[in-house]
């Protein structure tokens, strides 16, 4: 599980920063269901309200359709039962790093960027991308060290 571990946080500091940078990302998005008024112009944090924002009902949704896909998934790959726990929050974060990749691209593309710029972004998330993949394998097989 170490892997994967490694991976996720990597690919979090990386979307982190990214959003600092002042790139939407979706972990744009994820700031202000958290309840943290993030103002891209000026890279400031202006407001934190946890306890108004929809977070609890967000996590409640997420958490019953990911245990439903787990068990799916965890009875096909015959895995342990820690997995169906800990697998909503691995491929949450797998899907919001490919958002934030296809969101940084966009904007490369879109943008008045040098066109070696889409190269240094491939360069910096596709290693990512794969290296999180073949760990959720490896994970998943049981092989993780």
């Amino acid at each position: 599980m170490s892997k994967v571990f490694t991976y996720m946080m990597m690919a979090l500091s990386i979307m982190l920063v990214m959003t600092f940078l002042g790139l939407h990302t979706g972990f744009t998005d994820i700031l202000s269901i958290v309840g943290f008024s993030y103002d891209n112009s000026t890279g400031t944090i202006s407001s934190v309200g946890v306890q108004t924002s929809t977070i609890y009902l967000t996590l409640l949704a997420i958490l019953t359709v990911a245990v439903g896909s787990s068990i799916l998934i965890g009875f096909i790959t015959k895995s342990s039962s820690e997995n169906y726990v800990l697998l909503p929050f691995v491929i949450g974060t797998l899907f919001l790093f490919v958002q934030t990749f296809t969101g940084i691209m966009g904007s490369v593309i879109s943008g008045d960027y040098p066109g070696w710029m889409a190269a240094v972004v491939v360069t910096i998330f596709l290693p990512i991308t794969i290296g999180l993949l073949i760990s959720l394998a490896e994970w998943f097989r049981g092989t993780d060290n």
